[in-house]
């Protein structure tokens, strides 16, 4: 009878165990594809934390950041793209007068504007919400 409780109590104890090295080895896990995935291609999902080494610390993603500092944001995915403007961006929005949402413009009156919905409206623009651009009259 001691013999079948002692070797309950190892086999609740080894799995015990068992358990939360399994637990412990998926949370890394998780936590380490999700850094590198954002890391690798740039996209970072909204709240995920990085380090901003321009001013040396760990920041939360948010859309305003992602704005802010000239990175394309991604509403659908609530996902911000980790880069600068793309020189082909602003050649394409010159161009054709369709200029995305993030995009930093000087315009004709010497100020540089942040391409949003209040911009776009403010020089005369039409918003598009589904695509977050701003389509410039002519």
């Amino acid at each position: 009878m001691f013999s079948k409780i002692k070797t309950i109590i190892k086999f609740t104890v080894i799995g015990f165990f068992s358990l939360i090295g399994l637990l412990l080895f998926f949370v890394a896990l998780s936590s380490v594809l999700h850094s590198n995935y954002c890391i690798e291609d740039g996209y970072c999902y909204e709240g995920d934390t990085i380090f901003d080494g321009d001013i040396g610390k760990e920041i939360v993603i948010t859309k305003e950041y992602c704005i802010e500092n000239h990175y394309d944001w991604h509403e659908e995915n609530k996902m911000c793209k980790l880069r600068k403007n793309n020189p082909w961006d602003i050649d394409s929005c010159l161009d054709s007068g369709v200029c995305k949402e993030g995009l930093l413009l000087k315009m004709n009156d010497g100020k540089e504007i942040i391409i949003n919905k209040d911009t776009c409206k403010q020089y005369n623009g039409i918003w598009r919400e589904k695509y977050n651009d701003c389509h410039f009259k002519e």
